[in-house]
Order: structure tokens, then C-alpha cells, then sequence
């Protein structure tokens, strides 16, 4: 991922674990905006609810960040990435959806740099 990137997850998320949440996070090296934000106690779909003011401020510094530090890149670096590979993982992404059908999260084609599926496994 080259592209800015915020993460909001909820420590109660019943969908998408928290922990697969801040191992994406870190996973997204390649972003040179990115930022975490872990709600207490908040769930998948009412995190927002919880603390509106604080998720809505966080939103907003993390956009103006991004705007206020924006170096124009070229097409081919955003979807190069770090690695200078455009890597296509769609086989195991697809696997991992089957794996974990539960979880109602469902997974498209997704361009990520190389090793990245297999850190996530971890």
C-alpha cells in the first residue's frame, strides 16, 4: 500500500480482530502516511459511536497531515510501491477469505507488495 492509509479498528471488533487490525498497520510499509487508531471498547460497526469527536479529530489531522506533507509521485511509483515490484497476491488473499468465512469480511483483488500475505500468517 502506497496510498494513505487510516486504520481504525475497535478493541471489541467481533469481525475483524483488532490484532489483524495493527498487524496490517505494520504491514503497510510502503505508506508514508499511515496512522492507528484503536478504539476502546468499540466494536466493528459502532466504534464511531463511542467517541465521535475523537474519531472524527483524528480523521481530520491524519487528512490535513497528508495534504500539508503531499509530494506528487507518478503513477508507476504508486502502484510500484517501496518494493519497486507490483505484486499480485489474489491466489492466497483468496485463500486466507475461505480460512476465515466467519468473519464476513470479504476479500478482492488486492495488489500488495511481495511477502506480505505470508507476515500476516504469522
Amino acid at each position: 500500500m502506497v496510498i494513505p492509509t487510516f486504520f481504525v479498528t475497535g478493541d471489541d471488533d467481533e469481525i475483524v480482530p483488532y490484532k489483524q487490525t495493527i498487524k496490517l498497520h505494520d504491514l503497510a510499509t510502503s505508506t508514508r502516511f499511515k496512522e492507528l487508531y484503536v478504539v476502546k471498547g468499540g466494536d466493528h460497526n459502532g466504534s464511531f459511536l463511542k467517541e465521535p469527536k475523537v474519531y472524527l479529530s483524528k480523521m481530520e489531522a491524519f487528512i490535513r497531515k497528508c495534504i500539508l506533507e503531499f509530494e506528487p509521485m507518478g503513477q508507476d511509483d504508486w502502484l510500484k510501491g517501496a518494493t519497486g515490484e507490483h505484486i499480485e497476491e489474489t491466489e492466497e488473499l483468496l485463500e486466507m477469505q475461505q480460512e476465515h468465512q466467519e468473519s464476513k469480511v470479504k476479500i478482492s483483488k488486492v495488489d500488495l507488495p511481495a511477502g506480505t500475505i505470508a507476515k500476516m500468517k504469522e
